[in-house]
């Protein structure tokens, strides 16, 4: 069970990922900000690999995108991510920040950018 000071960050780095981080190979085809936790749905504007058809962005993708983050790519984890993850919050993690979290979430790796 997720405190409610952590389910406020997660949903804060969904906001700064469709508002500003991952526009750039994403295309938003819902977004629910006013809910809480907020949820999106996008597609890919040129699929990677293959067309997944829509992702689904929820505050789980977003808890996973952490710890692909902290496993995979240290160097970027520690870069004030670490903190912001430790003490949940979402002032240090920018829109490149989201964006990499959400593309591990997804996808496992960074892929763009």
């Amino acid at each position: 069970m997720r405190s409610p000071e952590r389910i406020e960050f997660l949903s804060d780095i969904i906001t700064a990922a469709i508002e500003g981080g991952i526009g750039y190979w994403s295309e938003c085809v819902s977004y629910s900000w006013q809910d809480s936790p907020p949820t999106a749905v996008i597609n890919e504007i040129e699929p990677h690999d293959e067309d997944l058809g829509e992702l689904f962005i929820t505050i789980d993708t977003i808890a996973h995108g952490l710890s692909v983050m902290k496993q995979k790519y240290p160097e970027f984890y520690k870069v004030g991510m670490r903190d912001a993850d430790l003490e949940n919050d979402a002032g240090e993690i920018d829109a490149t920040l989201a964006d990499d979290i959400v593309q591990c979430g997804l996808f496992e790796e960074l892929i763009y950018g």
